[in-house]
């Protein structure tokens, strides 16, 4: 009796490896998660380590699940598009990496506008350089690890350098290309003029293709280290950002993913390329061929939450913990008892480049108006970049919301109030393996395309309409907090 095919989705991230395996209609088979070692004190990874954690990891996933190496018809892969690895002539690494960008970049994407032209920039890479671009980090290492830019002969995302490892090809898609700012979105191509003017040798950067093509195939040296059958196809993958948007369906024109919690992304896919004259929105990739996104970050990002439970509700915290609830479950329910809009309390996140806080406080508010002050700050910021899409004549078609928020309902809802849209919500906590493993569906004719592979494996967990009168109260809140960001941008502009 023939077996049904399976399909291994793994996901590269700051705080460990994630496997999952589907089947042919998105069904988790097994799926395991596994930390890795000898993280440094400053928050260097070895990437070694990453795939040491692959190889064992897929040998106890195989072993717990009792599934043949030969059912795995085809993988994928997925990281973050900014984590870089630095490989010599022999495909040795030649240095830690980090996750995270810090401050200490800054003056590295300052030289990098000086070196094109902010304009000129923006221009040729889709938009505004990012702190933690590839760009910038390789301008860092050139700078401060000369003996590693003397050996250096090709850059690789995360998750290509565990390609390839797999299988000893080197490759990218173009929407991890795209975030580089080193390439051109509109050519799908890195852009030689801004390589050039960087001194970067266009030979360090893999020619990109779809994330659904077959990219390699694993060794046999790898098969023999991770269990895996040699052979096995590997798809060219996707960033993180796109896996979420292939595993909630995000891939026809109009079509938009909000990533609640997390890096608070708004990402609507495009036809084709598109810009903002008003540098308000990304020009990118998506990973597939024939689509582009238009993106914005921090909207409704996690970190000012992380901060708010840390510094103002950590007895809120502790006793969500002691119930073995989640944290936003909790503080949800204190935020339930106020009314939409915080009665006239704001809260404005800060971060890296600005000061932020809450604005409107008064004696008569309670801790829960607090809470949701901070969730309605984010639901609020995605309203205010609404019209951004609007005069790029890109408006939003059907809305979906995934990420740490997406399993929230009250955070959830008061997004759907803010935006007066109906959406969607994928709480699958694994999005961005499970959205590799549908990619790596497509490849091997199970699925016709990637678009089949979505209707027949993706589906939303939950639905939400808006409901008027919290409409109309963030629709009167909107003017107060644009008024209140602006202010507070100007109170904290250098002297």
């Amino acid at each position: 009796m023939p077996t049904s095919p399976l399909f291994l989705g793994i996901d590269i991230d700051a705080s460990g490896l994630c496997l999952v395996v589907l089947d042919q209609a998105g069904q988790v088979v097994t799926q395991l998660r596994r930390a890795y070692g000898g993280r440094g004190e400053d928050g260097e990874h070895d990437p070694q380590d990453w795939w040491r954690a692959l190889r064992t990891g897929i040998k106890e996933m195989l072993r717990r699940s009792r599934c043949a190496p030969n059912r795995i018809r085809c993988v994928g892969i997925t990281g973050p598009a900014d984590v870089l690895v630095l490989l010599d002539a022999g495909g040795r690494v030649l240095c830690p990496t980090r996750f995270a960008a810090n401050a200490g970049l800054q003056p590295y994407v300052d030289q990098l506008h000086a070196a094109t032209g902010e304009r000129n920039l923006a221009n040729l890479a889709g938009g505004y350089a990012r702190l933690g671009c590839a760009a910038s980090r390789l301008l860092a290492i050139r700078e401060a690890e000369p003996r590693v830019w003397h050996d250096l002969q090709l850059v690789l995302p995360a998750k290509d350098f565990i390609r390839f490892r797999f299988s000893d090809n080197p490759g990218t898609d173009p929407a991890s290309a795209g975030r580089s700012c080193l390439f051109n979105p509109r050519t799908r191509a890195w852009s030689k003029q801004i390589l050039s003017r960087l001194q970067f040798d266009p030979a360090w950067f893999p020619a990109p293709r779809s994330g659904d093509q077959i990219a390699g195939r694993v060794s046999a040296a790898a098969a023999q280290e991770t269990g895996l059958q040699a052979g096995t196809p590997i798809v060219t993958g996707a960033s993180h950002r796109c896996a979420a948007a292939v595993a909630s369906g995000v891939l026809a024109e109009g079509d938009t993913m909000i990533e609640l919690g997390g890096t608070g992304c708004l990402l609507r896919t495009c036809a084709e390329p598109g810009r903002d004259p008003q540098r308000h929105l990304r020009s990118g990739c998506h990973c597939l061929d024939g689509s582009w996104t238009l993106e914005q970050d921090g909207l409704a990002a996690g970190p000012a939450l992380d901060w708010f439970e840390q510094e103002v509700t950590p007895a809120e915290v502790q006793q969500a913990r002691r119930h073995r609830r989640p944290v936003l479950d909790h503080l949800a329910e204190l935020a339930a008892e106020s009314s939409p809009a915080a009665d006239g309390l704001f809260f404005i996140p800060p971060d890296a480049s600005r000061a932020g806080g809450f604005v409107g406080l008064r004696l008569e508010h309670r801790r829960s108006h607090l809470v949701r002050a901070v969730l309605e700050s984010g639901a609020l910021a995605l309203a205010q970049a609404l019209p951004a899409f609007q005069a790029c004549k890109a408006p939003i078609a059907r809305l979906v919301v995934c990420g740490p928020g997406a399993e929230n309902t009250l955070w959830c809802q008061i997004v759907c109030d803010a935006l007066d849209r109906p959406l969607e919500s994928f709480v699958e906590t694994e999005i961005c393996a499970r959205g590799a493993a549908i990619l790596a569906s497509s490849a091997v004719g199970i699925h016709r395309d990637v678009e089949t592979a979505c209707a027949a494996m993706v589906a939303a967990d939950a639905s939400y309409t808006p409901r008027s009168a919290a409409t109309a109260a963030y629709r009167a809140a909107l003017p107060h907090r644009a008024r209140i960001g602006e202010q507070l941008d100007e109170l904290h502009q250098p002297a």
